[in-house]
């Protein structure tokens, strides 16, 4: 399991990505239960994420909420931003702030097309008003630059990865062989395909 101590290390590491080597991925934040939230637009100036957020109360009630996250400290903060049709009673207004959400933090390199990185749901504690449970779930790579190429998809909530060849012309991908999570530095892949075709061979 890959944990953080905050969401700030979580973002700095989906925003980096290890084919190119550059803080090149394009971050996205969602929300959930899908149900009930979904995020209409985000802004991260410097440790704050603020999250501009609707929720669906009923079928046809909809509120507008705000949510700032101290990305260093992990602690947040919930508002009510827009009350539409009329104003809200205090204890609805409180059952709507106190409503339960989760949030899903993802990176994807646009550059290279070819890393990923997911987090688990980062779940959000009303009582403390602290986030927690900041882990990777997965990431995914593509390994091109050399003439055997692979789909590689780490998942740190299992510790395993699975590993397939990957056809880059005719986008295909082989069986996929489950394996032991290892490091691999992928600066150099020549070297990473190597380890995978041992691992392959003794699994």
């Amino acid at each position: 399991m890959k944990s953080f101590d905050n969401i700030q290390g979580l973002w700095d590491y989906c925003l980096f990505c290890p084919i190119c080597q550059k803080d090149s991925r394009t971050v996205n934040v969602s929300a959930g239960p899908d149900k009930y939230w979904e995020v209409a637009d985000f802004e991260k100036n410097g440790n704050i994420l603020t999250l501009f957020c609707t929720y669906k109360a009923a079928k046809q009630s909809r509120h507008f909420i705000d949510y700032k996250f101290d990305c260093v400290d992990n602690t947040f903060q919930a508002n009510i931003s827009k009350e539409v049709p009329y104003p809200l009673r205090d204890e609805i207004r409180e059952r709507i702030q106190e409503a339960y959400i989760f949030l899903d933090i993802d990176g994807s390199c646009e550059k290279c097309d070819c890393s990923t990185a997911s987090s688990q749901s980062l779940e959000l504690d009303m009582e403390s008003r602290k986030v927690t449970n900041i882990q990777l779930e997965r990431e995914k790579f593509f390994l091109l630059r050399e003439k055997d190429k692979y789909h590689v998809t780490l998942w740190h909530s299992s510790n395993n990865m699975r590993v397939s060849k990957y056809d880059s012309e005719n986008f295909e991908e082989g069986k996929e062989i489950e394996l032991p999570l290892v490091n691999l530095n992928l600066i150099d892949q020549a070297k990473v395909i190597n380890k995978l075709k041992t691992l392959i061979l003794f699994s």
